[in-house]
């Protein structure tokens, strides 16, 4: 769409040029006719366009339009120069001039292009342009994601321009010399790159000058050591092209990228707690979700999303182990287990033991199996709870047979 300078010029007939003596060039994209000498007397209306019978590359696009003073008459020695002509695609083509019916002899028709090995471009996009810019957490009812949860969603396209608007179709991978999306993040404008915790961010191709991209299992990579939360993750695209051509207001990353949408990430685990009661009621063994506040794991209250089902979760004492059906014998007697919450209810799944009854005394160890390949398939909230540099599953122990007491009683003593 910029503008760019042409100069046509009426040139000499050479017999070289025309081996059947027909009046015209025998090929002109391959002969070169400025050699020839200019006719200075040539003033006569010429049309100028785009040749859309070939020359254009990529040679399977399109011809673009040609626009600008595109009917030059005011020849001076032959040869007008014009300095406003502008091109409407990407790529290169072929100039051709035509003057019909020459000096008012109808039929008399005189045309010339430039030549094949000197086409006229490279011409590139003026701008690339975003649209449908969209962010879908994990947990979109929360509103946030966990690190290396490999369920955010992203779309977005962008659209390669002309000056003024206007997209390029000659802009696609296979027939141009393309640009390279990368996807980007910072931390409430920090400015610190976070990109290389990004992955499956998703990659497309140019195809008739859009790059269209729409997944669906992204992930914010966790780091070695629990940090975060990143409540106002900023994920921003930018187009590394040849030509220079940049993404429109660019807003992020000292405005080196676009921003698509802000979001939240954290760093997430479960956690399970001991617990323990009489033989004679049912026990509730605490199950919550938390994230690292930056100091400390708190309760993730925004997070209704997290299910795990009771046959995910591993039921081990001294009379069997791993037992994998929710129930568990306990002296003898039959403990079943069931999720309180699942989905969580404000950050909570909490895990229901009924009670193996009187005389029955005993334990239950209960461990969530949250691996990929053969539980619960949220690996994202596993943690190093040992130290030793190896995520974990929780594990917890529900004891039957033995009180707590309460909490705010110091010493009891009896008086008789």
């Amino acid at each position: 769409g910029d503008t760019f300078e042409a100069t046509i010029g009426g040139y000499l007939w050479q017999a070289a040029d025309d081996s059947n003596n027909d009046g015209l060039v025998d090929d002109p994209a391959t002969i070169d006719v400025t050699n020839n000498g200019v006719t200075p007397a040539y003033n006569f209306s010429t049309t100028l366009t785009t040749d859309n019978t070939g020359g254009f590359t990529p040679a399977t696009g399109i011809a673009g339009v040609l626009s600008g003073s595109t009917t030059p008459n005011t020849f001076t020695g032959g040869t007008q120069a014009i300095n406003d002509l502008a091109y409407s695609e990407v790529g290169s083509m072929r100039l051709l001039a035509t003057a019909t019916a020459y000096l008012g002899t109808a039929g008399a028709d005189i045309s010339g292009q430039t030549l094949d090995v000197n086409p006229v471009g490279r011409f590139y996009p003026n701008h690339f342009s975003l649209s449908g810019a969209n962010i879908i957490e994990a947990c979109a009812a929360g509103g946030f994601t966990y690190m290396d949860q490999d369920e955010l969603q992203l779309q977005y396209t962008l659209q390669a321009e002309r000056l003024g608007g206007g997209i390029t179709l000659n802009y696609f991978t296979t027939g141009y010399t393309t640009g390279t999306v990368s996807t980007v993040a910072e931390d409430s404008g920090d400015g610190v790159d976070l990109s290389g915790r990004l992955s499956n961010v998703g990659s497309a191709s140019w195809l008739a000058g859009q790059y269209a991209v729409n997944v669906t299992n992204a992930q914010f990579d966790r780091a070695a050591s629990p940090d975060g939360p990143f409540e106002n993750l900023e994920l921003g695209v930018f187009v590394t092209d040849q030509d220079g051509a940049q993404v429109e207001s660019l807003d992020m990353l000292s405005n080196s990228a676009r921003s698509l949408d802000t979001t939240k990430v954290r760093y997430g685990r479960m956690l399970l707690s001991n617990a323990h009661g009489s033989e004679l009621l049912p026990l509730t063994v605490p199950a919550v979700l938390q994230y690292f506040d930056g100091n400390n794991f708190v309760l993730n209250s925004d997070d209704s999303c997290t299910s795990l089902l009771v046959t995910d979760v591993d039921l081990s004492n001294d009379e069997q182990t791993n037992e994998r059906d929710g129930t568990i014998t306990v002296n003898g007697a039959t403990v079943t287990a069931s999720v309180q919450n699942s989905p969580a209810t404000a950050g909570r799944l909490d895990i229901d033991l009924t009670p193996p009854g009187a005389g029955n005394t005993g334990f239950v160890d209960l461990t969530p199996d949250l691996s990929t390949a053969t539980g619960g398939d949220i690996p994202w909230l596993l943690f190093d709870f040992d130290g030793d540099g190896t995520d974990d599953d929780p594990l917890s122990r529900a004891t039957f047979g033995i009180f707590n007491g309460r909490p705010q009683q110091i010493y009891m003593q009896e008086v008789y």
